[in-house]
């Protein structure tokens, strides 16, 4: 029976590749949500924008010119925070990403050497079942098979 005696090795790499990647799909389902965030604050900026021209060319009030400055600064300080979030979020995920390729690769090896286990392992058994087959019928009958000793009876 064949016993390779690092499976437990491998399924701890393996436990621990799937960790990574369940890590990294995390880490990006919220590099999603925080992009989607951005783009709806660079959204209402534009808007805001556009609305602060109209309302500069139908003529606005000084206080009301001051609460559409202060308000769109307000919205570019909140974009520059949110760019820095999305910005540290994708640094987060590259590396996330190098470490489960680095996992992936250490799974790979043990794998590898399993298989060649498994193969040198098989061909060990396939040549000692050739050699009981072998001993059999040079037992049956030295004059010919195991088939053939069968038959004289």
């Amino acid at each position: 029976m064949f016993k390779f005696r690092l499976d437990g090795v491998l399924n701890y790499r393996r436990q621990i590749e799937d960790d990574l990647e369940r890590g990294l799909a995390d880490i990006n389902r919220l590099l999603k949500v925080e992009k989607e965030r951005l783009i709806s604050y660079k959204d209402e900026r534009g808007r805001y924008q556009r609305e602060f021209y109209h309302k500069q060319v139908d003529g606005i009030s000084i206080d009301e010119m001051r609460l559409y400055l202060d308000f769109l600064n307000g919205l570019d300080k909140t974009i520059q925070e949110q760019e820095k979030i999305v910005s540290l979020l994708f640094k987060r995920a590259d590396l996330k990403r190098e470490e489960v390729i680095t996992a992936m690769k250490n799974r790979k090896i043990l794998e590898t050497i399993r298989t060649r286990r498994w193969d040198e392992y098989q061909q060990k058994e396939k040549r000692a079942e050739q050699a009981l087959l072998d001993e059999i019928a040079g037992r049956g009958n030295p004059n010919g098979s195991l088939i053939d000793s069968y038959r004289n009876i």
